[in-house]
């Protein structure tokens, strides 16, 4: 999990940057309807058997244990909410800290 969790962001990084590259000058109603296009595209192909070799189809990909933290596995529902309620305080507290940092304040001048 913990191998396949920066892979997965790595990845997605780098999807939704080559996506987004050809859209950048586009604005209103175009921007829409390509973000709606590249949306259904890509719930059409995680729904088919095209990508079921590669990504597991609806299933997603097999194989990838639940996480283990401080030697307790995480396999629940209620697991998963209290470690991404940890990620989302982390980053709270990163983005908090940055807005009141040297670099954080030359930011927000004009």
């Amino acid at each position: 999990f913990w191998l396949a969790l920066p892979i997965g962001v790595l990845v997605a990084s780098i999807s939704g940057a080559l996506l987004g590259i050809p859209v950048l000058r586009m604005r209103g109603d175009y921007l829409a309807i390509v973000t709606l296009g590249f949306g259904e595209i890509i719930r059409i192909l995680s729904k088919s058997d095209v990508l079921t070799s590669f990504a597991g189809g609806p299933q997603g990909i097999r194989n990838i244990g639940g996480p283990v933290l401080f030697g307790a596995t995480l396999n629940s529902a209620m697991h998963y909410m209290y470690l991404i309620l940890l990620g989302i305080g982390l980053v709270a507290f990163v983005t908090h800290r940055l807005q009141n940092s040297r670099t954080g304040r030359a930011w927000r001048r004009p």
